[in-house]
């Protein structure tokens, strides 16, 4: 499959209460979200909606699940900030 978008990935994550998540997460109140956690640490959401969150080890990002497809345009930006390099 090509996976263009977080939407894209919701096939292949677990459904709680009308949103799509991996690994620890909890959401209570919540809808339309995808939700990407990891074995180390527990997300909890709590009346959120249409957001993507993504818990990729030293970067956690959070943001309009309708933005998606501009995420590219995020990575390039913070490329050329020299104090976030790192973390691309």
């Amino acid at each position: 499959d090509d996976i263009g978008s977080f939407s894209a990935l919701s096939k292949f994550l677990n459904r709680q209460k009308g949103n799509y998540v991996w690994d620890n997460v909890f959401l209570d109140q919540s809808e339309n979200c995808y939700v990407f956690g990891s074995k180390e640490n527990l997300i909890i959401g709590f009346g959120i909606k249409d957001l993507v969150i993504v818990n990729a080890r030293d970067v956690i990002l959070i943001m309009d699940k309708g933005k998606d497809q501009e995420i590219k345009h995020l990575i390039n930006e913070l490329s050329e900030l020299e104090e976030f390099k790192r973390y691309i």
